[in-house]
């Protein structure tokens, strides 16, 4: 006796998109025969293995496992020691925080998403930035809200455009979210841009999500603030993780610290992260035990990760402003640059898929195409590898851009 089963996908699931890994893990891409590919799609730190782990993150992790004291379950948000290594290490004078403000989460898209569930409901809308991280959209369409995108300004080195991020607000809007240092666009907001995101935000008493996993990761000339330490009365939810500050993101530990200084998030938020929390158990305990020796390793060990990366990407800015329809924007921070390509010369390249597809065909570079991050007009490299080979394809882009420009 046969029988039909017809079992469907959900279709609000099988609407969800990520689409950095719709490229990097299922767009074909065409190779020029006789030249190496060069890979600078994803933002994986340890992906041209040039740029491992300090020695005592490595030592740190051996040391949790052999203790055999980290084998079994943590607290669902954490282990109470790693909670408080990452409440000291975000503490300042004005705020000082204690475990019961630090959520562990796995990876930092984690401790987004749990800002999400716990701030806003299906229906609400929530302000991202274009150019912005694609999860940001992901997680909107996975949890039935409305990604309303406010406009980052190029010629502003990507700061947040006020006025168009004031317009998009309305009764509906749960949360507005700034990303600094940024990906894509490897821009850093300084102080007084951060505070009059801050006076935008306390005019219609919203919160801020901060997604802050490049804290730090600035280069020579920018600083960068963490928005909780000087936020005076707006609400911020701060997440970060390990993955590319300490060059480990396949480790998947996160955090999600929440700064409330005014005490204007009610209990009843602490309650909901209380209770996601026990959805996934919390990330691994191993890592977990590893942590606060983590958090411990110097800082000029960070600078000079950070050197590196700084490098390759001025050389990048420096070899592409010589690529005719191409307009670089410098970069101050993370691990991207974006550039900005004028369209009208190109005739023969009606779109950015196209953009990116012929020049993997014609060059074997990989690139990201700027549909990922909501906008049209621009690319994005990742700038982790080693000088030469960043050379090597600057040079392989000015001249496909040479050959197809048409002014």
């Amino acid at each position: 006796m046969s029988a039909d089963w017809s079992i469907d996908g959900r279709a609000e699931v099988l609407a969800i998109r990520n689409r950095i890994r719709e490229v990097v893990e299922y767009m074909k891409f065409e190779l020029c025969p006789g030249k190496e590919l060069i890979e600078l799609t994803l933002g994986d730190p340890t992906c041209c293995g040039i740029l491992p782990p300090h020695p005592d993150v490595l030592k740190a992790v051996s040391d949790s496992v052999l203790s055999g004291l980290h084998n079994g379950y943590k607290m669902s948000k954490g282990s109470e020691e790693a909670r408080q290594a990452l409440a000291d290490k975000y503490s300042s004078p004005g705020s000082v925080l204690s475990p019961d403000d630090v959520y562990l989460t796995h990876g930092c898209s984690g401790a987004i998403q749990f800002a999400f569930q716990a701030l806003l409901s299906p229906g609400q809308n929530v302000l991202t930035p274009r150019p912005g991280f694609s999860v940001y959209n992901t997680m909107c369409s996975s949890l039935q809200i409305e990604n309303r995108l406010y406009r980052l300004d190029p010629a502003r080195t990507y700061e947040a455009d006020l006025t168009d991020l004031e317009s998009k607000i309305d009764s509906n809007t749960g949360a507005i979210v700034v990303n600094n240092p940024s990906n894509p666009c490897g821009s850093v907001y300084s102080h007084q841009h951060l505070m009059d995101i801050l006076t935008l935000a306390e005019k219609y008493r919203l919160p801020i999500i901060a997604d802050e996993v490049y804290g730090n990761m600035t280069y020579s000339g920018n600083k960068f603030y963490q928005l909780g330490s000087i936020s005076e009365s707006v609400p911020v939810l701060s997440c970060s993780s390990l993955a590319k500050i300490w060059l480990v993101p396949g480790w998947r530990l996160g955090w999600l610290v929440i700064h409330n200084k005014k005490g204007i998030l009610r209990q009843s938020v602490y309650d909901s992260f209380n209770k996601l929390s026990t959805l996934t158990l919390g990330p691994c305990s191993l890592i977990q035990g590893a942590l606060p020796k983590i958090l411990s390793v110097p800082q000029s060990w960070h600078d000079d990760v950070t050197r590196h990366i700084e490098c390759t990407a001025l050389t990048c800015y420096n070899s592409l402003q010589k690529a005719p329809g191409l307009t670089p924007i410098k970069p101050q921070g993370a691990m991207y640059i974006m550039i900005e390509i004028d369209f009208s010369k190109f005739p023969d390249i009606p779109n950015i898929s196209e953009f990116v597809q012929l020049l993997c065909k014609e060059t074997s570079v990989k690139l990201m195409p700027g549909s990922c991050f909501e906008t049209n007009t621009a690319i994005r490299i990742v700038t982790v590898d080693k000088k030469e080979k960043m050379q090597e394809a600057c040079d392989r882009i000015c001249e496909f851009c040479s050959n197809h420009f048409k002014p």
